[in-house]
């Protein structure tokens, strides 16, 4: 795959590192490497992929069930999320390597904490405050907190309800951008390049910025196999997951060096 290397920046106390331009079919690339890595290391893949599919199902089933605990549920989801992504993306490194993952490579997780347990901290209250703004939203327009399956007829029938529906739908496309922009190879940047929160975050935006159709075709991958995996009662989740995990250290491996 062709890529040139068009800007070099620090990252706080770690080296200088390199960002590439790609072409705009890299993240197939990306994905197919991901499936390798997938039936390099299918154990901890599905291991991982189970875990986060069961997590995603335990608590739709207990939201569907006790709706007042939608917030909590969703945003102690969002805080495990980059700790899943982390196992994988060491596994990556390993098979990168020559050697097959093993135990000891967590330690790299654990030297990284740090880092990881803030990004996570950002990641939970990021989602949280989208939470409570959807909820205040519908509220709001409805003056009451009604279930959204209940409500969602009355908005579609009126005016007023669909610009409600348009600015939600604008603010969670907006907010999904911001996140996916500064994660994109926040990880592993935090966890083979030694980069601070910040920095990873910034070198994020920066690799993106550059690889505009790139980034955009990949987030159309990520949300449109995210989408399968739920549809099919999270289950999917299980193949998607590890194999989304393990394209994201393909990707960093493409956009930084």
């Amino acid at each position: 795959m062709a890529k040139s290397v068009v800007e070099t920046s620090d990252l706080g106390n770690s080296p200088k590192r390199r960002f590439s331009r790609v072409d705009p079919s890299a993240p197939l690339s990306w994905i197919r490497r991901g499936i390798e890595d997938f039936r390099r290391a299918p154990a901890l893949a599905l291991g991982c992929g189970a875990l986060f599919a069961a997590l995603c199902f335990g608590a739709s089933v207990r939201v569907q069930a006790v709706p007042e605990t939608t917030f909590g549920y969703v945003t102690a989801l969002a805080f495990a999320i980059p700790f899943l992504a982390s196992a994988l993306c060491t596994a990556s490194h390993d098979l990168e390597q020559g050697a097959l993952p093993r135990p000891s490579s967590l330690r790299m997780i654990w030297r990284r904490w740090s880092p990881l347990t803030l990004y996570s901290l950002m990641l939970a209250g990021l989602v949280a405050g989208w939470a409570r703004l959807s909820t205040l939203l519908f509220t709001v327009y409805s003056h009451s907190l009604p279930a959204p399956e209940a409500a969602l007829p009355d908005l579609i029938s009126s005016f007023s309800g669909s610009l409600v529906l348009w600015l939600f739908f604008g603010l969670t496309v907006l907010l999904a951008w911001v996140i996916f922009a500064g994660s994109a190879i926040a990880i592993p940047l935090v966890l083979d390049g030694d980069a601070d929160l910040v920095a990873s975050m910034i070198s994020s935006y920066r690799a993106v910025s550059l690889n505009p159709i790139p980034m955009l075709l990949w987030a159309g991958i990520v949300v449109s196999l995210a989408a399968l995996g739920v549809a099919t009662s999270f289950t999917g989740l299980t193949l998607v997951f590890p194999v989304l995990a393990f394209g994201t250290w393909h990707s960093y491996r493409d956009l930084v060096s």
